[in-house]
């Protein structure tokens, strides 16, 4: 959300929602060592498949 107007309400609206992840370590070798930075079962109460739809803007 680089650059959006009124950011900060725009987050606290969906707050319930956001999950923040602990990216701290920059390290992609250990990233690809350890694939579970969010645990999708907990956070969707499931274990369905998660699928990401990533898009480029216009």
């Amino acid at each position: 959300m680089h650059k959006k107007g009124h950011l900060e309400e725009r987050l606290l609206s969906c707050s319930d929602m956001l999950t923040i992840a602990d990216l701290s370590d920059k390290n992609m070798k250990r990233a690809a060592e350890v694939k579970e930075y969010l645990d999708f079962g907990k956070i969707f109460g499931n274990f369905n498949p998660v699928r990401l739809e990533i898009g480029c803007g216009k």
